[in-house]
């Protein structure tokens, strides 16, 4: 008999050797089964390589589809590559053929259809994937919503989720319920308040991915919300709809669409009984929030997109035409009048202080008058010489035509202030300045007999005369004066002596000016026959009521004849204005107004935004300056029987130039604006609008400190310095500063002492460093910020493209069979353009 323990030896090694057969046999099986893992994970790279063909395929198939019947035919493609496809891994991987295969668009069944579905069409369309990730929002009324997503597989519960939620945030389960939003926006939560346990229990034993909890057409969202908030939410949502039918509300709040954009996302956080969408920051985008200026810089990302439409080629060929029309106006009349010539001409005579001849008195500029004495002189010497003497620098080129007038304005008596300071000796005050309340209006009494002066014929210097609307206003140093007061007039056909006129000299001085004169006005007209045109002049002697005397000059040349070219420039400006009207008042504003009522927009919001108001602007100048020259030419000087002042006529003449240059600015400026459909031209705007916004805030910013060194500036040289002795004259003084330094920085350190030192290096840190090292830095960053961001090069433009732009749309569609709006809805040189900011604007709002 066999040795029991010889038999237990056996056995052992018998097991041994099974196990070490099975050890082998899981081995094998271990690397069968990593062999059939690395075949899978092959198949679906090849399956995912074959999606992503597919899908670049169906885009460029349906980039170029024009009907439906090519989309049908690309989708059965699709459906017969899946299907081979899934025949193939069926063939390779025999156990994927009893579970199906799950890809980004959802689970492929590879079942054979048998039974009921036996018969059904293949080519039926694939219902839609369920979700296997969800966004949970924690609602806090009037706060920002707590998110977390979350990914599950087939087998979550609605219950199974409702308290992973409640542990993850430490909410209580009784208090709280998940809540889904349905097409209409409403709320509805996965259960209800008041239902048996049972009933309770079947609803959070329902799947996650059920189609009647989470909707696969819709984005995949719950919320969890208090029971109170439920509660409050339906009594809304009520009060709402019966708002709504009794027409009580006016304006009833609109519920969005999002379409779809993943973007957005549902929030009940503004408790309005019914969900809103809210758009949602990408997550790099939020992670740089303690980054404030790295998260600053990125949250914008992409722009302000443009709403309104890109520019076409009828754009530049109609502002060009303009340009063009306006540019050749202007350049007619300026060939046919040298204002320019006309006045200096005057200016190097009369203003000059050439006394000729004459002796006795010393050559003084008209500018250059500061004292009582001068004044004469140049009345005695230079205005005589030249006006009169036919040997005179002026008379050489120009010849005075009409009449001179010689004006004063008086100031009318008034209380002296005599518990504020010694009245004067002679015991009469008059006001400081001239104006409807304060002038002398009453004859005078002079006690002369005008039979011998030169002035005897046309004029008495005792009578006041009414202001003429044709003379307008003059302006000087101290105040503005109309045209009334005391005159006298010379007929300038008329010879004059000297003798005669140093006489008429003498009575001004010592009997018709007296100490409540407050300008003594020297007014006459000369023409150019060589250069066709006239010069109204205007000399003004201001006598402040402490003695103080400025002399300020006013020559304004005109015309009072047309030409042959002005006869031409005339019908342009018709030609102009007909087209202004017709393309940019109408075309361009029903253009963009459409344009933004199709974007969703209100269309009146074109006149309030950049591009708009500019239009504007075009239209307005256009119609002034052909208003202005419909008002016809002045009268021939040289005809008239009385004095007349040209200076309203030579003013509404510069005028309409003005208004012509202001016209052509604003052409050139729109002009230039259409250059943003191009990538570069789009980044310069791009520079423009961000350096815009925050070189205004800068500049709000500094506004304190410059009117602090405005008003330090009047308090310190105001008493002793005409250009600080008012608040605006100080500004000026200051600005001008900026470009050159002051002039009379000798006079200001004699007079503010110490003090001159002190502010002036104030002044010099706090503009000329920081404000232009501001001014010059803050470009620099706004265009390191569009460099970053707004960098984008677009492809090149196809021949079909291109002739969508260059052409009308009814003639593209007429000549090429295609439907015009692809490259133009999409925007010019694949860049959208971008809006001025009317939120602002417009800017600005906006272009086009």
């Amino acid at each position: 008999a066999q040795d029991p323990l010889d038999q237990v030896r056996v056995s052992v090694h018998g097991l041994h050797t099974e196990i070490q057969q099975k050890l082998e046999d899981l081995e094998r099986a271990r690397k069968h089964k990593q062999d059939t893992r690395d075949q899978l994970d092959a198949l679906e790279s090849a399956l995912s390589e074959v999606e992503n063909d597919l899908a670049v395929e169906r885009s460029k198939a349906a980039k170029e589809s024009v009907d439906s019947h090519h989309n049908l035919e690309e989708a059965a493609k699709l459906d017969f590559m899946r299907d081979k496809v899934v025949s193939m891994i069926e063939r390779h991987v025999p156990l994927l053929s009893e579970t199906g295969v799950e890809h980004e668009h959802g689970r492929i069944d590879t079942k054979s259809d048998t039974g009921q579905n036996a018969g059904h069409d293949t080519k039926d369309e694939k219902a839609p994937a369920a979700h296997n990730m969800v966004l949970v929002s924690h609602v806090i009324i009037g706060s920002e919503d707590y998110q977390v997503g979350y990914r599950f597989d087939k087998d979550l519960t609605v219950g199974q989720l409702h308290n992973d939620v409640c542990t993850h945030w430490g909410c209580s389960r009784h208090e709280y319920v998940l809540c889904k939003v349905n097409a209409d926006e409403s709320v509805e939560p996965l259960w209800a308040q008041d239902a048996s346990p049972e009933e309770t229990e079947v609803k959070k034993a329902t799947l996650l991915h059920d189609g009647s909890i989470l909707n696969p057409e819709e984005t995949a969202q719950l919320h969890m919300v208090r029971w109170e908030d439920v509660a409050n939410f339906k009594e809304a949502r009520l009060q709402l709809k019966w708002d709504q039918e009794h027409a009580i509300m006016q304006n009833p709040p609109t519920q969005q669409d999002d379409g779809g954009d993943p973007s957005t996302i549902k929030t009940l956080r503004h408790g309005l009984g019914y969900a809103t969408h809210e758009k949602v920051a990408k997550p790099y985008v939020e992670a740089l929030k303690p980054w404030p200026g790295f998260h600053h810089l990125i949250k914008t990302e992409g722009g302000m997109k443009w709403s309104l439409p890109q520019v076409r080629l009828s754009d530049f060929v109609g502002y060009g035409i303009l340009i063009m029309l306006v540019t050749l106006s202007i350049g007619l009349r300026a060939r046919n009048h040298a204002f320019a010539e006309l006045r200096i001409g005057l200016e190097d005579t009369v203003g000059s202080g050439d006394l000729g001849p004459t002796p006795g008195f010393g050559a003084i500029a008209f500018s250059d008058i500061r004292f009582d004495e001068q004044v004469w002189a140049w009345f005695h010497g230079t205005l005589h010489h030249q006006v009169w003497d036919d040997s005179s620098a002026l008379r050489r080129f120009y010849t005075p035509v009409g009449f001179l007038r010689i004006r004063q304005q008086r100031a009318s008596s008034s209380s002296c202030p005599g518990e504020r300071g010694i009245p004067p000796v002679t015991g009469a005050c008059y006001h400081i300045e001239v104006g409807p309340d304060a002038q002398e209006t009453l004859d005078l009494s002079l006690g002369q007999d005008g039979a011998e002066y030169g002035w005897s014929n046309y004029s008495d210097p005792d009578v006041w005369e009414p202001a003429n609307e044709n003379s307008g206003f003059l302006y000087g140093r101290l105040q503005n004066y109309d045209s009334s007061g005391y005159s006298v007039y010379y007929n300038l056909s008329e010879p004059l002596s000297s003798s005669d006129w140093a006489r008429d000299v003498d009575f001004f001085k010592q009997v018709w000016i007296g100490p409540e004169t407050r300008v003594v006005v020297a007014e006459f007209t000369v023409a150019n026959f060589n250069l066709g045109g006239f010069v109204s002049a205007n000399f003004l002697v201001e006598i402040a009521a402490s003695g103080a005397i400025s002399a300020v000059s006013e020559l304004l040349p005109f015309s009072a004849y047309k030409s042959s070219l002005e006869d031409v420039a005339e019908g342009i400006d018709w030609l102009t204005l007909v087209c202004v009207v017709l393309f940019v008042g109408l075309l361009k504003s029903l253009t963009n107004m459409n344009a933004l009522k199709a974007s969703g927009r209100r269309g009146y919001m074109y006149f309030v935004s950049a591009t708009g108001a500019l239009n504007g602007a075009i239209v307005a100048c256009a119609v002034v300056c052909r208003y202005i020259r419909m008002q016809g030419l002045p009268p021939d000087p040289a005809t008239l029987a009385a004095f007349h002042s040209f200076r309203a006529e030579a003013s509404d003449q510069l005028l309409a130039g003005f208004f012509e240059a202001a016209l052509a600015l604003g052409l050139f400026v729109r002009f230039s604006l259409l250059f943003r459909f191009s990538s570069t031209g789009s980044r310069l705007f791009h520079l423009f609008s961000r350096s815009s916004r925050m070189l205004a805030f800068f500049l709000v910013i500094f506004a304190p400190i410059a009117f602090a060194q405005v008003f330090l500036a009047c308090t310190i040289w105001g008493p002793f310095l005409l250009g600080f002795s008012t608040w605006l004259r100080s500004s000026m003084t200051l600005l001008s500063a900026l470009a050159q330094p002051f002039k009379d920085i000798d006079q200001m350190e004699a007079s503010g002492q110490w003090w001159t030192g002190v502010v002036v290096l104030f002044m010099f840190f706090s503009t000329m460093v920081l404000v232009l090292g501001t001014m010059v830095a803050i470009p620099v960053h706004a265009w390191w910020e569009v460099d970053l961001l707004d960098a984008h090069e677009p492809g090149r433009w196809s021949t079909d493209e291109w002739l969508e732009w260059i052409l009308w749309a009814p003639l593209y569609d007429r000549l090429t069979g295609n439907q015009s709006g692809g490259r133009r809805n999409s925007g010019s040189a694949g860049v959208e353009e971008e809006e001025e900011d009317t939120g602002s604007s417009s800017s600005s709002e906006g272009e086009q």
